[in-house]
């Protein structure tokens, strides 16, 4: 690297992520070269078209990302460069055209970034910044990160409209970034500006010499849009629309973009039940996009109708007859066949999150998630194979479905008072044991619900999203997504394999079940004044590994481990109808105690607790999914 610097060029050192973290010392590498880093990271090792930045790779001081090494099935790389790159000669004003440049055809970037930003910690970074006390509203939803750059973690999505006070501002390449004061001296950063656009207002204080807004680079005009504009490119923005002023209802969440596309960027997500005003509509495809007008002549754009079905309320009173026109044809009547279905009124509460559909299949469209304890009033039930579905009856003679029952479980409560002694049959068998529990069952094969649990009363502060199940294993349906920072207080745990559970107590004698540890590292904070010094006793796992065969197929035995090079299905057979257990993110490493080849596919065999097995592909076509140790 020495010697590509010395001969007048900018250095990078590329190979996979897990190479670099396991034999390189990056931070080495990277405090004489910033932000040089051009690493391999794979979601798939099958066919890639565009990069999944969920699986963007957990380092810092990358510029350049292989995400795939098969982009359109062409067995060639694909790259994006995440930083602006320039020349080394080149001054930091050219990067700004080259920024989130993809190269996607296989050619690799001969480039370096020019004036980096290294961000290495959670700490202010005070140098190059202009200070500047002021407000931001955003325009629409805004990432606050760790630190000021799109590599930095993210710490928050702020909504549409939120507040944020900042207190200095800088530019580097084409965003300009405002730092927000957090407690303990931390700071949260987000772009107030791409392109010298606003991402939403400034109110900036009356100070003497204080400018009205951050300056990028050079003067900008004072009336920007209020929210981040999008380059249409289909041109549909103001013509061939028909004009019609009128009042829309969601009737379910839906986004609102900068443009009549579902490529647009979003400007927000728009709750059930929010009231919109519309000048004008268009039907492009199967959809029916409505025009609202927004501050400084600008506009969001969002769904009112799929296929003619409206997706809300069109308010009487609006124009034509309250809805717009769909290419004339009469509104179309739900896709689920109502026949067939046994009357019934009652309420059912849900008793964890459950997604309420256009039709009565797992198939049809989501109209929103309902969260746990949501009343929901329906006039009819139906059992289709495992599920019992309910009717709840919508605006405009339309309905919305949902699994109240799976293989007779009750997902929820069924009200007092409703219809059938208050619970809809399934299979005309006799009504289900009225003390079914008020969240959804899992049954659980592991015995490990309230046996060989350790009494221990504490609370726990989850350090990051977890979630919230209805049994001690990954297994076990989702009651929740616990949020960052949310206290648990938890009666007893339990360590099983790499996991330690524990257990919270919840209405009418039911528990729900988390993660606290995963081999021994906790994932959040015992709070002092918790049984046992804070934290539960992480227990060896003394349980005997049972042979077993999967199909009656011959495994061979090998001890090894293998890291995962992309997101990769767990399941409880070797074979990919099997069930899964978890799907393993990138980088994680499994201990294997034999291999088995079926057809184009070689699974590996996972000993887990109870002496069970997880399986899951460690080649396909003879080509390694990760990484053999």
């Amino acid at each position: 690297m020495d010697t590509v610097h010395n001969g007048g060029y900018n250095p990078m050192l590329y190979s996979s992520e897990w190479l670099l973290k396991a034999k390189v010392d990056t931070n080495k590498v990277t405090q004489k070269y910033p932000n040089s880093l051009w690493v391999a990271s794979y979601k798939t090792m099958g066919r890639q078209d565009q990069p999944d930045y969920n699986y963007f790779p957990s380092m810092n001081n990358v510029a350049i990302w292989q995400y795939t090494q098969n982009w359109r099935g062409q067995n060639v790389d694909g790259n994006v460069n995440v930083l602006p790159l320039s020349n080394k000669s080149n001054n930091a004003s050219q990067a700004n055209t080259n920024t989130l440049n993809v190269h996607t055809n296989g050619q690799s970037s001969s480039q370096a970034p020019s004036n980096p930003f290294v961000n290495t910690s959670n700490k202010a970074v005070n140098t190059n910044w202009v200070k500047q006390e002021g407000t931001f509203t955003t325009g629409g939803a805004i990432n606050l990160r760790t630190g000021a750059s799109t590599n930095s973690s993210v710490i928050a999505q702020l909504p549409a409209n939120s507040e944020v006070k900042y207190d200095a501002y800088s530019t580097r390449g084409n965003y300009t970034w405002l730092r927000q004061p957090r407690a303990n001296n931390q700071y949260g950063y987000l772009v107030g500006r791409a392109n010298g656009q606003d991402w939403g207002t400034f109110k900036v204080a009356p100070v003497t010499n204080h400018v009205t807004k951050p300056t990028t680079n050079t003067v900008k005009p004072a009336n920007k849009p209020s929210q981040p504009v999008h380059v249409n490119t289909n041109n549909n923005v103001n013509n061939n629309w028909t004009k019609q002023n009128g009042v829309f209802i969601t009737g379910g969440a839906i986004n609102l973009r900068t443009g009549a596309s579902t490529n647009s960027k979003v400007i927000a997500l728009l709750p059930t039940n929010t009231e919109i005003k519309y000048d004008a509509y268009r039907t492009e495809g199967q959809y029916t996009w409505l025009r609202q007008p927004r501050a400084n002549g600008q506009y969001g754009y969002l769904v009112g109708r799929d296929n003619g079905r409206a997706w809300g309320t069109f308010k009487a009173g609006s124009a034509v007859a309250t809805k717009p026109a769909t290419n004339n044809k009469p509104a179309q009547k739900p896709a689920t066949n109502n026949s067939d279905w046994t009357k019934q009124n009652g309420v059912f509460i849900t008793g964890g999150a459950i997604n309420l559909r256009t039709g009565a299949s797992t198939n049809s469209k989501v109209i929103a998630l309902l969260p746990t304890n949501t009343e929901i009033k329906y006039d009819a039930y139906r059992t289709t194979g495992q599920y019992t579905w309910l009717r709840q009856p919508r605006a405009n003679g339309q309905y919305g479905y949902l699994v109240g029952r799976n293989n007779g479980n009750a997902w929820g409560t069924f009200k007092a008072g409703s219809a059938a002694a208050s619970k809809p049959a399934t299979n005309n068998k006799p009504a289900q044991n009225t003390n079914k529990p008020s969240q959804p069952v899992h049954t659980n094969t592991s015995n490990n619900v309230n046996s060989n649990w350790t009494k221990q009363n504490g609370v726990f502060i989850t350090g990051g999203a977890i979630n919230l199940r209805t049994g001690a294993s990954t297994n076990s349906k989702v009651i929740a997504l616990l949020p960052t920072n949310t206290e648990i207080k938890y009666d007893a745990y339990r360590t099983t394999g790499q996991y330690t559970w524990l257990r919270q107590p919840r209405a009418n004698g039911q528990y729900g079940y988390l993660v606290g540890r995963n081999d021994g590292n906790a994932w959040g904070t015992f709070k002092a004044g918790s049984a046992k010094a804070t934290t539960p006793v992480v227990r060896q796992n003394t349980q005997k590994v049972v042979a077993t065969t999967n199909n009656n197929a011959t495994w061979t035995k090998q001890n090894g481990t293998f890291i995962t090079g992309g997101a990769i299905n767990l399941r409880t057979g070797a074979s990919t109808k099997s069930p899964i257990i978890e799907t393993l993110p990138i980088n994680t490493v499994i201990k294997y105690d034999a291999y088995y080849r079926a057809g184009k596919y070689v699974w590996l065999r996972q000993p887990r607790a109870n002496g069970q097995y997880g399986y899951l592909v460690g080649r396909l076509n003879n080509q390694a999914w990760g990484t053999y140790r």
